[in-house]
């Protein structure tokens, strides 16, 4: 096995990520599931990251928006209500 073979093996398998990463990802994420409509499993996938990464980015996402957006929680609710339905169908 070459010096090479070995890095590549020993090379990150998953977080910590950093603040690039973090913030790349995100934005991936972002467009993935609340444009696309991609479940987090989905996202995961794509991603090839952990699903785990992905609902905290989701949770981080949903309250980031509802901070700057200042979204009422009622209509908050049923955005995410209508988003859950459209994955349901996909």
């Amino acid at each position: 096995m070459s010096i090479i073979q070995i890095m590549e093996i020993a090379q990150k398998q998953g977080g910590p990520y950093t603040k690039n990463e973090q913030y790349e990802r995100r934005n991936k994420v972002y467009s993935m599931y609340f444009a696309k409509g991609f479940s987090a499993i989905k996202i995961a996938s794509e991603l090839e990251v952990n699903r785990n990464t992905i609902n905290q980015d989701i949770k981080f996402l949903r309250s980031d928006i509802t901070k700057k957006d200042q979204i009422k929680p009622a209509i908050w609710l049923l955005e995410q209500k209508e988003h859950l339905e459209q994955q349901k169908t996909d």
